[in-house]
């Protein structure tokens, strides 16, 4: 009786646990790639489908979820195969989640070799162990439109540091297909390092070369004096044969259309008189008042490799968008419209007008205006700048 019981038990788990067919009709003609995963997938798909077709048939267990990729929009809809009954129409709206969003660490421009990265979007938390072997980046995929939140976790100079949290706005509609945003950090930290392909020799170690061997100095001394004088005796020898031949030198300048000019003759009478050299003026000293220098400084911002850019008077706009006083167009750590800085004489104040990826001073956030003093250190996004007045 009980093998009997064991035997019920068995086949109705797997009947339960039995994959089932799924019929997919895609909204629209397109590219779209399909993958079922128990778990919200960490990662891009080792395995997937694609398919142009207007339909495809999906193989889907209990307790597995349906991906479906729109590579026209880059977005992604899902679906628990628990809410699948045989067929699946998805709309365009069904495509509401941000198919990859990619976010980098980085200190100065430079890969973080070691983190613990946290985003949260929505009710979707990804958690993130950053190694060297990822140089400073990591892959988020199926991320809900909205606020992304940022927590990172890291160490500097073998001190635990405060997790460094910043929040990013995502969109289904957007300029790039996949969004990227970084978060800068500004203690120093381990940076990581590309490892050089096995069997490729790097600029300063070639296999196959043989070391250069050094020679006598006194032998490289005697080389180079025997080249000096056979220069010397080559000279020599061509200045004599000039000398010789000079009528039939100018007689081939002369066919090539060279004008010799001719040497001047006994007869012609040569002035010596002395030229006249001018008396020189006795130059007025000028004397100036005592007055008080002025200073000459204009504010300005100054880049890490020493580059000063000066603030103009008034509102200057900070941006990616070409044609701002500030632009930074290949910067895409930079928004379109990202900062403005106010000038007024000698006081300029700075603030964010909701930008991406934050304005910074001294490495605090900043919303509204703030007022810059010398030495405070600027940051837009991952670009920083020193303040000099």
């Amino acid at each position: 009786m009980r093998r009997l019981v064991c035997l019920l038990l068995c086949l109705i788990s797997s009947v339960g646990l039995a994959a089932k067919t799924v019929t997919v009709t895609f909204p629209k003609k397109g590219t779209y790639d399909v993958w079922t995963s128990p778990t919200w997938p960490m990662s891009w798909p080792s395995k997937s489908t694609r398919t142009t077709s207007a339909n495809t048939e999906v193989s889907v267990a209990d307790g597995e979820t349906v991906f479906l990729f729109d590579a026209g929009s880059s977005n992604i809809a899902a679906k628990k195969a628990s809410e699948l009954k045989g067929e699946w129409k998805p709309t365009e709206a069904d495509f509401n989640l941000i198919g990859i969003v990619n976010l980098k660490v980085e200190h100065k421009g430079q890969p973080v070799g070691g983190a613990l990265v946290k985003a949260t979007a929505g009710r979707q938390t990804y958690e993130v162990v950053l190694d060297p072997s990822q140089l400073g980046q990591i892959r988020l995929i199926g991320v809900a439109p909205g606020n992304l939140s940022v927590s990172v976790t890291y160490r500097s100079e073998g001190k635990q540091m405060p997790p460094l949290e910043q929040t990013f706005k995502t969109s289904l509609k957007r300029d790039k297909a996949e969004p990227t945003f970084t978060v800068a950090i500004s203690d120093p930290v381990a940076i990581a390092k590309p490892e050089p392909k096995p069997g490729v020799a790097t600029p300063t170690q070639n296999p196959n070369s043989e070391p250069v061997k050094k020679g006598n100095p006194l032998q490289n001394i005697l080389i180079t004096l025997l080249v000096l004088a056979g220069a010397s005796a080559l000279g020599y020898f061509l200045l004599k044969q000039a000398a010789q031949k000079s009528d039939l030198l100018k007689e081939k300048l002369t066919q090539l259309g060279v004008e010799v000019p001719e040497p001047p003759s006994d007869d012609e009478a040569i002035d010596d008189t002395p030229v006249p050299v001018p008396t020189p003026k006795v130059v007025q000293k000028i004397v100036l008042d005592d007055v008080a220098p002025s200073p000459t400084g204009n504010p300005a911002f100054v880049a890490e490799m020493g580059e000063r850019i000066d603030i103009l008077e008034g509102i200057s706009r900070v941006g990616r968008e070409p044609g701002l006083e500030l632009s930074f167009p290949n910067e895409s750590s930079i928004s379109r419209s990202h900062a403005e800085i106010t000038r007024n004489a000698s006081m300029v104040s700075i603030r964010d007008v909701g930008s991406t990826n934050g304005t910074f001073v001294n490495g605090n956030k900043i919303g509204d205006s703030v007022e810059l003093k010398p030495g405070d250190q600027v940051q837009f996004g991952a670009v920083r700048f020193r303040f000099e007045a």
